[in-house]
């Protein structure tokens, strides 16, 4: 299982879409939200994730091609 935190910047458009309880429910990947500023404009989330190094990968491609930019804040590292 892996480890690693991500800056997540939504559009106008995404901020009220469920897309956190999408990473949880379609990857597996248990989630700790570490700060969060959302307006009717934009959201910005940085969220601590941990997973299989596959879920990860494929959570974030899918949340990517939703129109969520992703910022990967350090390397993923390796916890039980």
């Amino acid at each position: 299982m892996v480890e690693l935190k991500v800056r997540l910047t939504y559009p106008a458009q995404l901020v009220n879409q469920p897309l956190i309880y999408h990473l949880i429910q379609k990857f597996d990947l248990y989630t700790n939200i570490i700060e969060a500023q959302v307006t009717p404009s934009e959201g910005r989330l940085i969220v601590l994730l941990r997973g299989s190094p596959h879920s990860m990968h494929a959570g974030l491609e899918w949340i990517s091609g939703e129109g969520v930019h992703v910022e990967r804040l350090g390397e993923p590292t390796e916890v039980e």
